[in-house]
């Protein structure tokens, strides 16, 4: 396996536009952690240039640090490696039959968290000054 930094990859969890993010564990920790490495597509970076793709990257990150939520996984670090970004994050993983109700077994969570109302959630975001 790859290792970036303090972390050791484990696979993919998922991938677009603009970044790959893995699951990886902490090398000295040994805690699982997920991993969003910047991996722009060819056509993002046409579009957009390197510069505006960092800078995107790097203001996802620290808006995300801001923020306080238990639906939102925390930022624990933001780095670079070879010349490409990168930010650690809380890893989640539940498993899907047992959300659904298909597997036996005890949830952690509560599946069905309070409802927010779409105007609350925009009242949440009215104060985050962003370009786009």
């Amino acid at each position: 396996m790859r290792n970036i930094g303090k972390y050791r990859l484990l696979g993919i969890l998922g991938y677009g536009g603009m970044a790959r993010v893995f699951k990886v564990m902490h090398l000295e920790h040994k805690t699982l952690m997920a991993m969003k490495l910047l991996r722009p597509r060819g056509m993002m970076v046409h579009l957009l240039g390197d510069a505006e793709i960092r800078r995107r990257f790097l203001d996802e990150a620290r808006m995300m640090s801001e923020l306080e939520h238990p639906n939102i996984a925390a930022i624990h670090e933001t780095g670079e490696h070879a010349g490409h970004l990168f930010f650690v994050q809380a890893y989640f993983c539940f498993n899907l039959g047992l959300l659904i109700g298909e597997s036996e077994g005890k949830i952690a969570f509560n599946p069905t968290p309070d409802i927010v109302e779409p105007a609350q959630m925009a009242a949440g975001f009215e104060d985050i000054d962003t370009p786009y």
